[in-house]
């Protein structure tokens, strides 16, 4: 029998709070029946919380796949040669991966899909969403500041933004932006 079908046998059987009394039980079976309701309301509360967490452990699962595959991604650019780009192309340095990796949780842990990673060939990484009638791109450059460009496909209308390395929440904001502003 499963939680949830315990729940349902133990609702059925348990009447409302003043009905012991209004049918004559005496004092001892009216807390046992007050009792019983007391475990099914916990119950209840119970299963709505192994919802929560449930839902949550979905997240946290999609998300840490997520991370995995960009950390995967991040690691391979980080390996390139100088020159990876036909005899042009500058390395990534391991703390720029580490700033598009920590943009990336972010986003993710706020129902982000996992962006396209590629090298830039002057060091950097981008990182690209298609959202709705949205294109996104956001670049940690070689100097850790980050360049952000957001295109409305639908209207045209463009909106670019620098960044600081440690404002991941203003770079979340032109993510994360409903497609109407």
């Amino acid at each position: 029998m499963t939680q949830a079908q315990r729940h349902i046998d133990i609702r059925a059987s348990v009447p409302t709070d003043y009905l012991p009394r209004l049918i004559g039980f005496s004092d001892a079976a009216t807390k046992v029946t007050e009792r019983i309701a007391d475990v099914s309301l916990k119950l209840t509360n119970s299963l709505y919380w192994t919802e929560k967490i449930e839902g949550t452990n979905r997240i946290v699962e999609r998300v840490t796949a997520d991370l995995a595959t960009i950390q995967t991604r991040l690691g391979e650019i980080v390996s390139l040669p100088a020159g990876w780009l036909d005899g042009d192309g500058l390395p990534v340095d391991r703390r720029i991966a580490r700033v598009a990796e920590a943009v990336s949780r972010y986003l993710l842990f706020r129902t982000v899909p996992r962006p396209r990673v590629y090298p830039t060939p002057e060091g950097g990484v981008q990182m690209e969403w298609t959202l709705g009638p949205r294109e996104i791109s956001l670049t940690v450059r070689a100097d850790e500041s980050i360049y952000g460009l957001r295109v409305n496909l639908a209207t045209g209308e463009a909106f670019e933004a620098e960044f600081d390395t440690f404002a991941i929440a203003p770079v979340a904001e032109l993510v994360l932006e409903s497609p109407d502003a």
